[in-house]
């Protein structure tokens, strides 16, 4: 077995002492990288929420726009129809109007 000295011992526990403020620091830096990374994950997880919120916004926006559309169409439809009818309307009164006219004209000889 070997003997050490005492300044031999001394310088071995400072450098110990040195490692274990090493491992210290080292343990320090990746508990707040842990707590950095736990911050960033949970501001994922509220951007995901976020994204997903507005996806279903966009989704209903997009079925009311549909059904808007839908609308739209069934609206267009009635008006050109009622504006058919209103023309065929305005095709018989002035039918009528030169058939009266002329009517008049017959008259008045």
């Amino acid at each position: 077995m070997t003997t050490i000295t005492y300044q031999d011992a001394v310088n071995i526990a400072r450098q110990l002492e040195a490692a274990i403020e090493a491992i210290r620091t080292r343990e320090a830096e990746l508990a707040d990288a842990a707590k950095r990374l736990a911050k960033t994950e949970t501001s994922i997880r509220e951007a995901e929420s976020r994204r997903q919120d507005a996806h279903r916004e966009c989704a209903d926006l997009d079925q009311k726009i549909a059904a808007k559309r839908n609308e739209l169409e069934q609206v267009s439809k009635e008006y050109a129809a009622v504006y058919e009818q209103r023309q065929s309307e305005f095709a018989q009164l002035n039918a009528v109007r030169a058939a009266y006219t002329e009517l008049q004209q017959k008259l008045s000889r």
